[in-house]
């Protein structure tokens, strides 16, 4: 790798670390000795970034598929770096704070909790011997069930376990879960599989679940499917001519691939929490350590996740019971400030009928009523009094020492308070009226 006068200094993750500029040669020398993310990496960028860099200095880079031919063995040729034109650039900026970033794929995550109770090396056997309940209900269930459109079959009897493949991938399927079933349940965790219908018989759940600790951990195994576009048969020509919606539809046919992948989660729903497939290395019967470890976490996860939502639950709880005692307090000061207006209310009344009853009696002990109609006068004046007292409410004293007991929290009571204190007052008005014009004006 051209050096062009650059500081070099040995990098953290082994590769050279320059200062300076990025130029031709050195970009060129990167894209055609690691893969693009790898010289992404290095660099602190994107791999979309390394492209532009490419494009613009016009530096040649590898072909789709040229680092998995030459894994292969296959001999590729390395176009040479074309010459520089004038006017192009000869570099292009590199990126401030380069820090080499670490080449490993991911941080080592401490194992779960229980993983120590399987063996890293769990064996399917090559046919099914004395297979575990689930496993006999879902190959049962299997012999009864029918492809659908993709090939693929579903059993929906009860308490048969949520695997969805191909007929050719039945048996392989079934010997893997065996072999998975076995190894939890060995280990202490218990695998259920439910099925819920309605009330004419139709099946509307079915789930499989492991639960650990506690927590239920979801899952099922499918089978990808490819899918091949295909030309129209008969009866979908005679669709497409008499329906005018129908032209120009695809249709494709499915095929199995025999890839198996277990999913947690249930199907149907938007994504999943993990998975485990097979690959081109490893097939899915080399990976149930990693099947149990991805079950394990997930179950550490959910737990972690329900707490957090019942603590949640708890501060919303809380904040609600506040809200609620708040406004309880609210309308419990408003109906006591109504009550206060409605006590000053008829206690003005109370001490204008009393002034009044006082300038009555007066005035009927100097015209010296006849003896008829001094009981007439002193029944009314007796009642008049009594009827001071009672809207009064300084009488008894005590009485004004009371406090509100009823609950405010429907209002009702307050708006009966509010009527009554338009009624006293239109009473209070009305009275007031009545009287001379001196007593009216006069300050009592």
């Amino acid at each position: 790798m051209g050096t062009d006068g650059n500081d070099e200094r040995q990098g953290t993750n082994g590769g050279l670390e320059r200062t300076g500029p990025i130029t031709r040669e050195e970009l060129y020398e990167f894209v055609w000795s690691e893969p693009l993310w790898r010289a992404a990496q290095i660099y602190g960028v994107t791999d979309v970034a390394v492209s532009k860099w490419c494009r613009k200095l016009r530096v040649p880079k590898p072909d789709r598929g040229y680092w998995q031919q030459l894994k292969a063995g296959q001999k590729k040729r390395r176009p040479p770096l074309p010459a520089h034109r004038e006017g192009d650039p000869l570099s292009v900026p590199r990126p401030r704070r380069h820090v080499p970033r670490p080449l490993e794929d991911k941080e080592q995550l401490p194992p779960p909790p229980g993983l120590d109770r399987f063996c890293e090396t769990l064996q399917v056997p090559a046919e099914l011997e004395r297979p575990h309940r689930l496993i006999r209900r879902t190959r049962s269930a299997f012999r009864k069930a029918h492809s659908d459109n993709y090939g693929i079959l579903s059993p929906k009897e009860d308490e048969s376990l949520l695997v969805r493949v191909s007929r050719a991938q039945v048996d392989r399927a079934l010997r893997i879960m065996d072999t998975l079933l076995k190894a939890l349940e060995s280990a202490g965790y218990k695998v259920t599989s439910v099925s819920e219908r309605d009330r004419y018989g139709f099946q509307t759940k079915h789930t499989s679940f492991v639960t650990v600790e506690g927590e239920e951990v979801p899952f099922h195994l499918i089978e990808k499917r490819r899918r091949k576009e295909r030309g129209p048969t008969e009866r979908e020509r005679k669709e497409e001519e008499r329906w005018s919606y129908q032209r120009g539809r695809k249709y494709y046919e499915y095929s199995s691939t025999g890839n198996l992948s277990f999913v947690l989660g249930s199907p149907g729903h938007y994504g999943s929490r993990g998975r485990v497939s097979d690959t081109k290395t490893r097939p899915l019967e080399d990976r149930l350590f990693e099947i149990v470890e991805l079950i394990l976490r997930d179950a550490v996860a959910r737990r972690a996740e329900r707490i957090a939502a019942q603590e949640r639950r708890k501060r919303e709880e809380e904040e609600r019971i506040r809200r609620e005692e708040l406004e309880r307090q609210r309308r419990l000061e408003m109906l006591r400030r109504v009550q206060l207006r409605d006590q000053m209310e008829r206690w003005a009344l109370a001490t204008r009928l009393r002034a009044f009853l006082a300038v009555v009696e007066k005035q009927r002990g100097k015209e010296g009523a006849p003896s008829e109609s001094a009981g007439r006068f002193a029944d009314w004046l007796n009642w008049a009094k009594r009827y001071a007292d009672e809207i009064d409410p300084l009488h008894p004293p005590s009485s004004i020492e009371a406090t509100v007991t009823a609950d405010p929290a429907s209002g009702i009571l307050g708006d009966h308070l509010v009527e009554d204190i338009r009624r006293i007052r239109t009473t209070l008005d009305g009275l007031a009226n009545s009287l001379p014009w001196r007593l009216r004006h006069s300050d009592w």
